[in-house]
Parts: C-alpha cells; sequence; structure tokens
C-alpha cells in the first residue's frame, strides 16, 4: 500500500471503524445482519473509500467529513461481490466460505440487496446529487453484470469494444464514482473531470487485474470475460502478446485519466491514484 497523505490514511482507518460497528440494528434484525456483515468483516483492499478520501483531500475538503460516504462506496462494492459469487459459483471470498455458501443462497441474495439500500441510505445524507451518482453506479454495476453472464451463456467471447463496455460498467461506475462524489457535493466545476479520471483509471484497474488474473492461472468456475482472451480470439495473438497489447491499453487510460485533470496541481496530487492502482 503507497503512503497516501495521514489526513487520508487516518481517516481510511475511520472507515473501517465505521463499517464494522454496524450491527443488527442497522439490518433490521439478526437474521438479516449476519449474511449482509459476513465478508464485511474480512480484510479487503479499501480501494473505493481511499479514493473517495483522497479525491476529497485533493480539493482540499476534510476528509473526516466524509466518512459515511466513503463507507457507503465499500459496502456497494462489498454487495456486487456477494451477487457475483452466486453467479460464478465461487466458494470462497477473502479467504472464508462465500456468503451463500455459510447462509444459503436465498439469504446470500438479500443480504447483498441490504447492502445496497445500506450504500444508498448513507449517501443519501450528502444530498440528492451525490446519491443519484451513486445509485447509477449501482445500476450500471447490475448491467455490466448481466452484460458479463450473457457471454458465458451464449458461450462467446467478447471483442474488445464489447469487453471495453463491461469493465466500464461492472468495474469503473462505482471508481468513477467514488472520484466524484466529494466534488458533487463540494460542487466543484472539476466534478466531471473527476469522474472521467476515475472511469478512465476503472477500467484500467480492470485490465490490470486481469493481466494478474491469466499470470496467475486464476480462474473461476466459470470463464469470465478478460481482456488477453478478447485479445487473443480476435486479433490471433498468442497470450504473451495479448498481454503486451493489454498493457499498452491500461496506459493508454491512465493517459487519458490524467490528461481529464485540466489543473496541474490536481492532477500531481492525483498522481497518488496512479500509484493506488499499481500497488493493488
Amino acid at each position: 500500500m503507497i503512503n497516501v497523505p495521514s489526513k487520508v490514511s487516518s481517516s481510511v482507518s475511520a472507515v473501517k471503524r465505521r463499517i464494522l460497528a454496524l450491527d443488527k440494528h442497522d439490518f433490521i434484525n439478526h437474521k438479516l445482519y449476519l449474511p449482509s456483515s459476513h465478508i464485511l468483516n474480512t480484510k479487503g483492499k479499501y480501494l473505493r473509500p481511499t479514493l473517495v478520501l483522497l479525491s476529497a483531500h485533493s480539493i482540499g475538503a476534510n476528509p473526516k467529513d466524509y466518512i459515511d460516504l466513503a463507507a457507503a462506496a465499500e459496502l456497494l462494492h462489498t454487495s456486487s461481490l456477494v451477487h457475483d459469487d452466486i453467479i460464478d459459483g465461487d466458494k470462497t471470498r477473502r479467504g472464508v466460505p462465500a456468503v451463500h455458501v455459510k447462509y444459503g443462497t436465498e439469504a446470500a441474495i438479500l443480504g447483498g440487496d441490504a447492502l445496497i439500500s445500506k450504500a444508498i441510505q448513507l449517501s443519501s445524507a450528502y444530498g440528492k446529487q451525490v446519491m443519484d451518482s451513486m445509485a447509477n453506479a449501482a445500476l450500471e454495476m447490475c448491467a455490466g453484470e448481466l452484460l458479463d453472464y450473457s457471454f458465458y451463456k451464449e458461450r462467446k467471447t467478447p471483442d474488445i469494444d464489447e469487453y471495453l463496455e463491461i469493465a466500464r460498467l461492472k468495474s469503473a461506475s462505482l471508481i468513477g464514482a467514488s472520484c466524484s462524489a466529494v466534488p458533487i457535493h463540494m460542487k466543484d466545476k472539476g466534478a466531471k473531470e473527476f469522474y472521467s479520471f476515475g472511469l478512465n483509471f476503472g477500467i484500467a484497474f480492470q485490465i490490470k487485474d486481469d493481466i494478474s488474473d491469466i499470470k496467475k492461472e486464476k480462474k473461476s468456475k466459470r470463464n469470465k470475460p478478460n481482456i488477453i482472451l478478447s485479445i487473443s480470439r480476435y486479433e490471433g495473438l498468442s497470450n504473451k502478446e495479448a498481454a503486451d497489447k493489454a498493457e499498452i491499453i491500461m496506459d493508454k487510460y491512465i493517459g487519458e485519466g490524467l490528461s481529464s485533470i485540466k489543473s496541474a496541481k490536481t492532477r500531481e496530487t492525483l498522481s497518488k491514484y496512479a500509484e493506488l492502482l499499481y500497488s493493488y
């Protein structure tokens, strides 16, 4: 993990405490709390909350004022993991049994839904525009997951453009929302730049994850879209050649993300995003 400003790192710790403090009263009763909180108590990367807090720091806001908003980003991300594990048939998550394995599919679906609901509730305190942005990210994540699954169901490999659309919806949308939520709340004129920055970095992050999966020969129960497979399939390249091209595409999105920020001072601060991306 890179060294982010102390105000940011201390606020990330506060987000972790906030999430771990959620109890049965936050989820109506103990039966809903158990599947909802199961993987919240495991070691996550907290990338998206860090992006929320780092963006606050970048525009001169106090990260401590956005603990609940950062927590909302993590809850939305966690909800997608719970649902993904059901769809993919994965048995473990972060070294523990997946929620659907431990509590059953029905409880896992409802637990994931409850996490989305709690995330929207937490983000609502920051106003309608912020809540709309987070809700739209959740909607795009659902659309991306369904598009992803449709290729598997039809036994097709998406081409590169189709792959990038899946990555944009499923992964990058929440990262874009995480980067832009505080600027939206602060009515900062650069909010759209932050969103564009986050969206580009989100796509780059997904490509990096795919490259890592291929190198580690990591597989889930079903074959998920992977940019290296798409490049190999449609351009006739070996996996090594496809990985090299994937890294070029990843660097292109990183460059576009940085260039979307007009202020040189802000861009310098946001270079931490690039370091953050490569540190995971």
